[in-house]
């Protein structure tokens, strides 16, 4: 039976005397028709680089303790007004159609029957 990896054979002063006139052999690899590799090339010295500023990092922040920049107020023309008008005419006139063409819808599509029921409508 040999021995488990890592011990020797045998044990005591003659197995260090046995090591000791017959070292093992070093494993070798074959060299047949391998190139032996090109020595390293040197370093050069670094590149210098021109002195200048550091990047910056975008805009200045202010501390939270500034007071901020008052907003100008939106010019007081009617459009604003028209188009919140004209929005809620929209949804009350499609408002107005559901209830107008009930039958028609419900017909149409059946399960809008439980939509005008849960309304009160139906």
């Amino acid at each position: 039976m040999a021995a488990p990896l890592g011990k020797p054979q045998a044990e005591g002063p003659e197995a260090t005397e046995a090591l000791a006139k017959d070292p093992p052999a070093k494993a070798s690899l074959p060299t047949d028709g391998i190139p032996a590799p090109a020595p390293p090339k040197p370093v050069s010295a670094p590149v210098s680089v021109p002195d200048r500023p550091p990047p910056t990092r975008g805009p200045v922040q202010h501390s939270p303790i500034d007071a901020p920049e008052e907003a100008a107020p939106p010019p007081a023309n009617g459009r604003l007004a028209a188009a919140w008008l004209g929005s809620l005419a929209l949804l009350g006139a499609g408002g107005a159609a559901l209830v107008v063409f009930q039958a028609e819808i419900a017909a149409a599509w059946p399960p809008a029957a439980r939509f005008y029921a849960a309304l009160g409508l139906g």
